[in-house]
């Protein structure tokens, strides 16, 4: 008897509450963006055209991925600025994908931090 209560169990953890298996891919949204990852850092002050960008849910807020041109080449780098957030929300918002745009690293005078824009 603890034996088929025991399989019971298992079977419930495979299946889910629901009754349905869900695919990893129905759950999760990953980012679909084409190009060599980059980090931010390494194209600082470089002429770039961003042509799109998703949000993501990140263990310290949001953050996006962008995907952008670099001369000929498709990239893709993370920016989790609130700066660049609200700046890139606008753009979409204002339908101007693609933008020709560099990536700044400021210092706030204020809480004397680093922080992303774009100008």
């Amino acid at each position: 008897m603890a034996e088929e209560e025991e399989k019971v169990e298992e079977e419930q953890m495979v299946v889910g509450k629901g009754g349905e298996v869900k695919k990893f891919s129905d759950i999760y949204r990953g980012v679909d963006f084409e190009g060599r990852r980059t980090e931010t850092d390494e194209i600082l002050n470089k002429e770039i055209i961003i042509q799109d960008f998703t949000e993501l849910q990140g263990l310290y807020g949001i953050f996006v991925v962008c995907q952008a041109k670099l001369g000929e080449e498709l990239i893709t780098f993370p920016l989790g600025s609130e700066v660049t957030l609200a700046q890139l929300r606008k753009i979409k918002a204002d339908k101007n994908f693609p933008i020709l745009t560099k990536i700044e690293k400021r210092i706030s005078e204020k809480t004397k931090r680093g922080y992303y824009t774009l100008s």
